[in-house]
């Protein structure tokens, strides 16, 4: 892991072996957040665990969810990781994600 490295709580995240975390990324873990063994994981990436209501009303309800990563993941620069429950059945093995 290279510094500078922040995260809301710290105790929310659970990292594998082998994992690198290149400089300047962002753990918001309050839903908590699991790397898997092996993943790699670039500069400035962000973990955000915390989403609001969609209703402008409700914007101040906060949900927490988990993001895990599964083996040999690799997220590219300055990418934005978000809880995806829609993709809960879905298993990519390896997967990279990243942007042009």
């Amino acid at each position: 892991m290279f510094l500078p490295f922040t995260s809301d709580f710290g105790k929310n995240i659970s990292i594998g072996k082998n994992v690198f975390i290149n400089s300047g990324c962002r753990f918001q873990d309050q839903g908590q957040i699991i790397i898997g063994d092996g993943s790699l994981i670039g500069h400035n990436v962000v973990f955000a665990t915390i989403n609001h209501d969609y209703d402008p009303l409700n914007r101040g309800t906060m949900y927490l969810k988990p993001i895990e990563l599964k083996e040999k993941t690799w997220i590219g620069s300055n990418a934005t990781i978000l809880p995806m429950d829609y993709l809960e059945d879905l298993y990519i093995p390896h997967p990279v994600v990243g942007a042009l």
